[in-house]
Formats: C-alpha cells, structure tokens, sequence
C-alpha cells in the first residue's frame, strides 16, 4: 500500500512533515517504512505480550489506548499527528525547532513531554495526559505514549520497558 502523496514529488519517500522553523523532519524512505510494515500484522497480540513481560508493578498503571496497523513511534505521534516514523536521534533538533525548551517538575502540565534517555542518547519521548498535585507537590504524572511498533500506552511516567530509558528531563512548548 503506498502513502498518498498527491503531488508525487517525493516518489521514493512520504511527504515532507516540517519544524515550526520551517526545516524538514527526516523520515524513512517509503521503501524502509513498506518493508517495516511486515512486522506489523499483529500488533495487538504483540502489545499484549510486552505487557504481560513487564514487571506487575509497571504493569497495574498500563492501559492499551488504541493499536494501529499503521507504523509510527512515539515521535510521530507526537510530532507528525500518528502519520509516519520519525527517528528518536532526532528529537532534540525536533524539539529545539519546534520552540520547546525543558522545564523543572514544578513547572508541568497536561501537553508537556517527557524525554526518556538510555546510554546517554534520547530512546523516548511520551506526552504528559495528567498532573496529578497534593499540597502543591506532583505526586503522579500520567503520560501517552507509543512503543515502537507496539500499541499507544496510558501509562505512569516511569512505566515504561526498559528499552524505552529512564526519565530524562521535561519539556514544554508554552511561552514564558
């Protein structure tokens, strides 16, 4: 099935998705993203399966928000509207580009992001669904995000697998 692309300009990759600077966002060709596809016929099954592989702590803050045979990640979810695979390595040129700049805990509210690092380099990035406050103190953060190939997942902040890193910093869109 090949994406649409109305003008055909960009016959061997999908359309362009662009920075709010303006700069385009690197994606994989359509062949890369065809051929990724074949891992994709099951992946309710396989969402189920990661799920139950994770440790019952993680587990009891996991909700299956919604699966898709269509292939996008945690970035495009966020950044492309669930419409392509845009590469991890380039969320912090995304995030730059795009006008966001990282924010202390107090600061957090619904429509934030998360980034989530492994080795030293980005691995995730999810979007922040609730703040949940005591006495003036975050005490809970919910978060949406998409794993991968797997389906998008409500989850607790640090409820991630372990492929996805650990909680890195917060970043916000918001003007000052």
């Amino acid at each position: 099935m090949a994406l649409f692309n109305p003008d055909n300009t960009h016959a061997n990759r999908p359309n362009p998705i662009f920075t709010r600077s303006g700069n385009e966002i690197p994606q994989l060709s359509l062949a890369e993203l065809e051929e990724a596809r074949k891992d994709q016929r099951d992946v309710r099954a396989q969402t189920a399966r990661l799920i139950r592989e994770m440790p019952p702590r993680k587990q009891a803050s996991l909700a299956v928000r919604s699966v898709s045979q269509h292939l996008y990640n945690c970035v495009g979810m966020i950044f492309a509207q669930r419409r392509t695979w845009l590469e991890i390595k380039d969320i912090l040129w995304i995030l730059r580009e795009d006008g966001y700049s990282k924010i202390d805990l107090a600061q957090l509210t619904t429509g934030d992001v998360a980034l989530y690092m492994l080795n030293g380099a980005p691995a995730h990035i999810g979007l922040v669904m609730q703040v949940h406050r005591s006495q003036g103190t975050i005490v809970n953060v919910r978060m949406l995000s998409k794993w991968g190939r797997f389906g998008e997942i409500e989850h607790a902040v640090h409820d991630v697998p372990e492929y996805c890193g650990i909680l890195d910093s917060y970043w916000s869109e918001r003007v000052a």
